[in-house]
């Protein structure tokens, strides 16, 4: 009735943006979510010829904000959560650029594949990693030079390769980690190469904090609901501090003034729950003035 004229109400409430097969973001009643990409985005052909970057998730207010002119993403993270369920429901149902839906019809048996491969784009050449050798900022660290997690605890999901010893993502060779020594923890890393579809959460040991400041290494992305490093309180879980990464390959130094918990027994959280662009995280050598607590 609704595609024919004859009614005004949609049967459904939500609409998937695609730009060929690529999914690009939904709507769902006056709330628009965009996810991130990158300009002229690889296999889309004719429809991605003009599409431009979005370097994070966007929230969009159309009662309010028709012109998509003002991100809210950050001011509605449950909306956010709400909409990426909707995404992920997508995905799977009915696909994504590198995903087959559950609904795909076939005309000839086999997986499903672009009618043109698409072509690696050379790259600039592989640069070096280069550590920051900053100094610790107390005696607790966690660098993971095991190649093990050292306490810590996948607590959600299934990371296929928590602890990576790769230096920089394939496509990124140019801007390698810069991590310390040869590994660290990663939400990107399956095993079988890296994807932001991946999603779990890492917790620390809980450790008693004596110092003032804080430090750790951290790359890929930010969403305050979905994706960042979290300091918490080891007892409640409650979240006192959060931060992420840079939208980008290349770990950058974070410092945080921790003094308002000093005395506290609190943990790290690592929390990916973001499947978009830079949805993931990399985290490295993390110093504190602080001792481990027996749980």
């Amino acid at each position: 009735e609704f595609l024919l004229g004859k009614s005004d109400s949609s049967p459904r409430d939500e609409y998937f943006y695609y730009t060929g097969c690529l999914l690009t973001g939904v709507r769902s009643g006056k709330w628009k979510l965009v996810l991130p990409r990158v300009a002229n985005p690889a296999g889309t052909g004719w429809w991605g010829r003009m599409i431009e970057a979005v370097p994070e998730v966007q929230l969009f207010d159309l009662e309010n904000d028709p012109g998509e002119a003002k991100n809210v993403a950050g001011a509605h993270p449950q909306v956010v959560e709400e909409l990426m369920v909707r995404i992920g429901r997508a995905r799977a149902e009915l696909g994504d650029i590198g995903q087959t839906g559950t609904g795909a019809r076939f005309f000839e048996k086999g997986p499903r594949r672009l009618q043109v491969p698409v072509k690696e784009e050379a790259g600039p050449a592989p640069v070096k990693p280069k550590y920051d050798r900053r100094k610790p900022l107390g005696s607790l660290r966690f660098t993971f030079e095991s190649g093990t997690l050292e306490g810590w605890k996948v607590v959600e999901g299934k990371l296929g390769e928590p602890v990576s010893g790769a230096v920089s993502l394939p496509r990124w060779k140019h801007k390698p980690f810069n991590r310390e020594g040869k590994f660290h923890l990663s939400t990107i890393a399956t095993g079988k190469g890296p994807s932001d579809r991946q999603t779990g959460v890492l917790e620390s040991p809980p450790f008693a904090l004596r110092g003032d400041r804080a430090s750790f290494l951290v790359s890929g992305g930010y969403h305050p609901a979905t994706l960042y490093v979290a300091l918490c309180d080891a007892a409640t879980g409650e979240v006192l501090h959060r931060e992420g990464g840079p939208e980008g390959p290349r770990m950058h130094r974070v410092y945080w003034d921790v003094t308002a918990w000093k005395g506290m027994t609190v943990r790290l959280r690592i929390v990916d729950r973001n499947t978009g662009g830079w949805g993931h995280l990399c985290f490295d050598d993390f110093s504190v003035e602080g001792e481990l607590v027996k749980e």
